[in-house]
């Protein structure tokens, strides 16, 4: 009975992220052909937390506002990777990565034609989308190799 248990938690953790991860790759591919608007920075920070293990982390964010056929629309996703932003723990890293967004700055975002409030600034596929992709395919094939097994 045990091993039904496990295997079906593998396989209730691991099918919501493979579907997660699956979904991110694809706008992130997608993200690479939509078209490119000028947005300006309203506002950036890094926020920072405690985190047990590695201690303190922190994460730049990014607040930016774009038109895109006549209608203006704010966005905040630097890339799709996962979390919206890149997480570090060292403090001068995050400073450095905000240093092209000070606030007031014109820069380049991508905008989805099918749907103008999705943005980014770093269009394509993050190596963190690989990683997500495989940790959901890890434990939705054990959780499925589980009750396969489970069911002989």
């Amino acid at each position: 009975m045990s091993h039904a248990v496990a295997s079906g938690f593998f396989l209730s953790a691991g099918l919501p992220v493979l579907v997660y991860a699956l979904y991110e790759l694809s706008r992130a591919k997608a993200s690479q052909h939509w078209p490119t608007v000028e947005a300006k920075v309203c506002a950036a920070g890094i926020r920072q937390y405690w985190r047990r293990g590695p201690g303190m982390r922190y994460t730049p964010w990014v607040r930016y506002a774009y038109r895109f056929e006549g209608s203006s629309y704010e966005g905040k996703r630097f890339m799709f990777s996962g979390p919206l932003s890149p997480t570090t723990g060292v403090l001068q890293e995050a400073e450095e990565f905000l240093t092209p967004f000070a606030v007031g700055t014109v820069i380049n975002v991508r905008v989805s034609p099918r749907n103008p409030r999705i943005s980014v600034i770093e269009p394509g596929v993050d190596r963190r989308v690989w990683m997500t992709l495989l940790v959901g395919s890890m434990l939705s094939f054990m959780g499925i190799g589980g009750l396969l097994g489970w069911l002989k």
